[in-house]
């Protein structure tokens, strides 16, 4: 398991003090496993951070939408789509920011009548949640890390 917490004091974890962790590893343990240990780890920060969104907005996200180099990762944004259960979108403009400002000018020149319309060409793709419970038990050990950790980055000095 990956502990994502790579800025001391940033991120859902940053009371406990614990930084950038990887655990479980042993002699047999492939490249393959790291870096899919590191793409469930930032999907668990991702599901923490909604958690807490919720919890203070009352508001649950129905869907995730992903824009630039992340947003090509398919692996990872299946891995995503199954630890949130949500719907993930990566928009298929990568340049976002620009497509953005071109469909209010489509909008506004009169091309389309709203920015809806203007957004219905494009060519996104969806994953939608495959193994969700998979990682339900997984994540609650997620959560339970960083407090776990926090006496050796304490006792180190971090």
């Amino acid at each position: 398991m990956v502990l994502p917490s790579f800025v001391a004091g940033v991120g859902p974890a940053k009371s406990t003090g614990a930084l950038g962790t990887i655990t479980g590893l042993t002699i047999t343990t492939q490249p393959a496993a790291i870096y899919r240990a590191a793409l469930e780890g930032l999907s668990f920060q991702l599901r923490h951070a909604l958690d807490i969104l919720t919890r203070c907005t009352g508001e649950k996200p129905q869907a995730i939408r992903l824009v630039g180099g992340g947003a090509k990762n398919a692996l990872w944004n299946q891995v995503r789509a199954d630890v949130t259960g949500l719907p993930v979108v990566a928009v298929g403009q990568q340049e976002a920011t620009v497509l953005g400002a071109a469909r209010f000018c489509q909008v506004a020149a009169g091309l389309h009548d709203s920015l809806q319309a203007a957004g219905a060409a494009s060519a996104d793709t969806t994953y939608q949640p495959q193994a969700a419970g998979a990682y339900q038990a997984l994540y609650q050990r997620y959560l339970e890390l960083p407090q776990l950790l926090a006496p050796h980055y304490r006792a180190a000095g971090s």
